[in-house]
């Protein structure tokens, strides 16, 4: 119990220390958007293509959950297609203040989990915030197929409602104030991982929930890392910080 606090406050130093060197050296100019005030935003894409056309391999990580792994050579084509042609990379940059760095990246399927496990924790379906992330650190989410309410999207709670909350008391609660994400292959949907709670809705039996899942970290230049493609078959990074190991590729048009 007592290393158990140890690592709670450990690991909330390292987030705070991570948001003021962000906010020191980063910051480009100070916003106030309606994205900062909620914790996430829904934004229109105005192309889009049908991103499950770049799929290598699936790998099933369990019955409920599988990795969809897309092709080395199409990362750079779907990151540009994102971010330069609609363009997002703009548009993030001017209700936030950062550019941001792309250091994860993964599209993945979830099924139906049975009523007997679904207060397990089996592909983060239940409450959570992520952690130790910056609290500037960004997660942007595009369906692959279109997702409703049938498909089990992904549940959050405003920013103002999460600070009521606390990581031990949320899940001992019926939380009925949060925002379903569905949408389609044109939907866009960015929100702060670290400060808004979230949790995966789990589909109706036979059906399915598959999703683009991209990571983005305050940076210089709007850039991506040269790694994209091996992390798709590795844990999600949690301490960004280790990401100045990778090389990085500038975002150009």
């Amino acid at each position: 119990m007592k290393m158990r606090f140890v690592i709670k406050i450990l690991l909330k130093i390292y987030n705070l220390i991570s948001t003021s060197l962000e906010d020191a050296f980063l910051l480009k100019e100070k916003r106030n958007s309606l994205f900062l005030i909620r914790g996430f935003e829904f934004i229109k894409l105005n192309t889009s293509y049908n991103i499950q056309n770049y799929i290598e391999r699936k790998i099933s990580v369990n019955p409920y959950f599988e990795r969809l792994i897309l092709k080395k050579n199409s990362l750079e084509e779907i990151l540009k297609s994102i971010f330069l042609h609609n363009p997002i990379a703009k548009y993030i940059r001017s209700i936030t203040g950062y550019n941001f760095s792309i250091d994860f990246i993964l599209a993945y399927s979830t099924l139906h989990i049975e009523n007997e496990n679904q207060n397990k924790s089996i592909y983060a379906n239940l409450w959570h915030r992520d952690k130790p992330f910056s609290q500037n650190t960004l997660k942007l989410i595009i369906p692959l197929d279109k997702i409703d309410k049938n498909c089990g999207p992904m549940q959050i709670v405003n920013k103002s409602k999460s600070l009521t909350y606390t990581d031990e008391s949320i899940n001992k609660k019926e939380i009925v104030d949060y925002l379903q994400v569905t949408g389609d292959i044109k939907t866009i949907f960015l929100f702060n991982p670290n400060i808004c709670f979230h949790r995966a809705g789990i589909p109706d039996k036979g059906s399915i929930r598959s999703q683009l899942m991209l990571q983005l970290n305050p940076s210089k230049n709007w850039q991506y890392s040269s790694e994209l493609y091996h992390k798709q078959f590795q844990i999600e990074p949690k301490f960004p910080i280790l990401n100045i190991f990778d090389k990085k590729i500038k975002l150009n048009g």
